[in-house]
């Protein structure tokens, strides 16, 4: 009896662990969905929250790994595999239309949009993905 309920206490664990999960995340005040517009992420990345700047930097680092990952694909498919990373940059920033510096911070990637979104409010409606684009082609235009 002893070693049947140590073995299944970590089972009782997991299973109280895996009922109450739902609960934490169905607990958010606010989701972000996939259709995420410029006004959610206005609020999040302006507010004073740490959950809610926690969810804007997520967003922006990931749409931004995103979009790097998305043009990495076809620069290697046209340049070939042993394309230099300078090469794939290269592509990816003509493919894009803007050229972000060497050693922009997410921190400045996130100040660069949310002043996009202060400049803009009639726009912030439109999906945030758009709006990203929009700020980064007017503030790093390539030469």
């Amino acid at each position: 009896m002893t070693i049947l309920f140590r073995l299944a206490k970590p089972l009782l664990r997991m299973m109280l662990i895996l009922v109450s999960f739902p609960a934490v995340v169905f607990a958010q005040e606010t989701p972000i969905s996939s259709n995420v517009n410029g006004n959610e992420i206005y609020k999040y990345c302006t507010s004073e929250k740490t959950t809610e700047i926690t969810m804007c930097m997520g967003y922006l680092i990931g749409l931004n790994e995103g979009i790097h990952l998305s043009i990495s694909i076809p620069a290697i498919r046209s340049l070939g595999p042993d394309a230099s990373p300078e090469q794939i940059q290269k592509f990816g920033e003509e493919l894009l239309g803007y050229c972000v510096p060497d050693g922009v911070t997410y921190e400045q990637q996130k100040d660069i949009f949310v002043s996009y979104l202060k400049q803009y409010p009639s726009v912030r409606h439109e999906g945030a993905r758009l709006l990203y684009y929009s700020a980064f082609i007017m503030a790093f235009p390539c030469s």
